[in-house]
C-alpha cells in the first residue's frame, strides 16, 4: 500500500479511492493490532487465522477515565464488537441476519453503538436516555494513524484543487 503513494492520483475517482483505501488499526478480542485499508469495512477476518478484528476507536470526552490510559504515541484504543459476525467453517466472514439487530445484539451482549469502556463505566446505562446516549456516542470516533490522517488530507487538498479547476466546489 505504501507503495501506491509514490504517484499522484489524477482523477477524483483515483482519489477518493486512495482515501478510502488508507491503512486503518483493527483490533482482535486480546487486543493485537492489525492495519489493513479501511476499505475491508468494519470487521475483517486477522489473514492467516480464524479471528475476528474490529475497527480501532478512540474517545474524545474531555472527561473520559481512559484519556491517560494510552501509549507514548497512541491513544487508549477500543473496539465495538459486533455479536452477529463470527467465521464459517470456510474462514471467511459470516454475519447472523435477524429480524431485531439492536435487540439480538444486546441479548448476545453487544452494545448499541460505538461506546467507550471508560465513559461506560461512568454512566447508567440501564437508566440513560437516548438523547444522553447520543450525546456519548459522538465523543466516540474512528482512531486514524498519524501518516493516514496526514495522507487523507494531502489527498483532500488535491482534490479540491481538482475541483476548483474544474470550476465545482467540494
Amino acid at each position: 500500500m505504501a507503495g501506491c503513494w509514490g504517484r499522484t492520483p489524477v482523477t477524483l475517482e483515483q482519489i477518493e479511492a486512495e482515501q478510502l483505501a488508507l491503512p486503518a488499526v483493527y483490533l482482535t478480542a486480546d487486543g493485537r493490532e492489525v492495519i489493513m485499508p479501511a476499505t475491508r469495512g468494519d470487521v475483517i477476518v486477522v489473514p492467516g487465522s480464524r479471528q475476528l478484528a474490529f475497527r480501532a476507536y478512540r474517545c474524545t470526552a474531555p472527561a473520559c477515565p481512559n484519556r491517560e490510559r494510552g501509549s507514548a504515541d497512541r491513544p487508549f484504543l477500543f473496539t465495538w464488537p459486533d455479536p452477529l459476525w463470527n467465521v464459517n467453517k470456510q474462514g471467511q466472514l459470516q454475519f447472523d441476519v435477524v429480524p431485531d439487530r439492536a435487540a439480538e445484539t444486546l441479548r448476545r451482549g453487544g452494545l448499541p453503538e460505538p461506546t467507550c469502556p471508560g465513559c461506560l463505566k461512568l454512566h447508567d446505562t440501564g437508566h440513560q436516555t437516548a438523547e444522553s446516549r447520543q450525546r456519548h456516542s459522538k465523543w466516540v470516533v474512528y482512531y486514524e494513524l498519524p501518516e493516514s490522517a496526514a495522507r487523507y488530507k494531502e489527498l483532500d487538498e488535491q482534490y479540491r484543487r481538482q475541483l476548483q479547476a474544474m470550476g465545482r466546489q467540494r
